[in-house]
């Protein structure tokens, strides 16, 4: 299952999609992660929440960016950036804490928290393999 919304995250359609989320999460939750981080001192949990935001931010970015190159990445990379995606989804989805009820359902929060879900599955596991696209015509076996 995650090998086939991998390979559907992988699609440039939707890749153009997940990128024009991620810019819209950008114009309007950035401004509010970084003024959350600037609390920090004051709010601790708002300060984990813009943090988190900023995680989510530069992760899914990468994610999108790379695309099925993600997986050519070593294990180690491919967790952080999945751990970044793991921290902006939560972040996205606890926004409400932050925000009153009827402007957190006014921001692109949720949308961008349904995309990090759909990011984070889709990198899991790589797509499977393709079907062989070879034009070779079937190989002569025990031919010497």
């Amino acid at each position: 299952m995650f090998s086939t919304i991998a390979s559907w995250v992988d699609r440039k359609s939707v890749r153009a999609l997940l990128a024009a989320v991620a810019v819209l999460a950008t114009v309007m939750l950035g401004p509010f992660a970084f003024i959350l981080v600037a609390v920090g001192p004051r709010e601790p949990l708002l300060f984990l929440l813009g943090l988190g935001g900023i995680a989510g931010l530069l992760g899914g970015g990468a994610r999108i960016w790379l695309g099925a190159r993600f997986f050519a990445l070593p294990a180690w990379a491919r967790i952080a950036l999945a751990l970044l995606i793991t921290a902006g989804t939560c972040a996205a989805f606890l926004a409400a804490l932050a925000l009153p009820g009827k402007i957190y359902w006014a921001t692109a929060a949720p949308l961008v928290g349904v995309a990090g879900l759909a990011l984070l599955a889709g990198s899991v596991t790589g797509p499977g393999p393709g079907p062989n696209n070879s034009s070779k015509p079937t190989p002569l076996r025990g031919a010497a």
